[in-house]
């Protein structure tokens, strides 16, 4: 699951620290997001809605976000960014990381059953999401799996 839930007005601070540059995903009107996308998400959001209508259509669902974004961008000053945001994990850190590990685990036989690889390799993903990684400890996470494979790889040698 993502980092955490928030509304759409707590998310906005987080999405001003990266310099507004983020990407909002929007699922079908009919299912919402599935669990693919989920993982890959660093926060859900949710509104708390009137109980008698209790959901949104897509396009009142993208304009609400944006509304939200576009008050606290003219309100804020989007180019300060606090020390714990700066050293997140970029996506692409994250996901370089995914998929060496995944790459790893799988030639190192832990995907035994090849029905259940998805599903674990979503719940990894979960696990790290949940962790919220900094760069640094992305960095530490590829020295753990090159120092195991580096001594799998003796093994298979010798």
């Amino acid at each position: 699951m993502p980092v955490r839930g928030t509304d759409p007005r707590g998310v906005i601070p987080e999405i001003l620290a990266h310099g507004g540059k983020a990407g909002l995903m929007f699922g079908p009107e009919q299912s919402g997001l599935d669990n693919e996308d989920v993982v890959r998400a660093d926060c859900l959001v949710t509104a708390d809605l009137n109980p008698d209508y209790p959901s949104l259509n897509l396009a009142q669902a993208v304009l609400m976000m944006a509304w939200e974004w576009r008050v606290a961008a003219l309100a804020a000053d989007a180019r300060v960014v606090s020390p714990a945001q700066q050293e997140r994990a970029t996506i692409q850190e994250r996901e370089k990381f995914h998929e060496r590990l995944e790459a790893e685990l799988d030639e190192g036989g832990f995907f035994i059953s090849p029905e259940m690889a998805p599903a674990v390799k979503r719940n990894l993903r979960a696990l790290f999401a949940r962790a919220a990684p900094s760069s640094q400890e992305i960095s530490t996470l590829h020295g753990v799996i090159q120092a195991l494979t580096k001594r799998r790889d003796r093994k298979k040698s010798g």
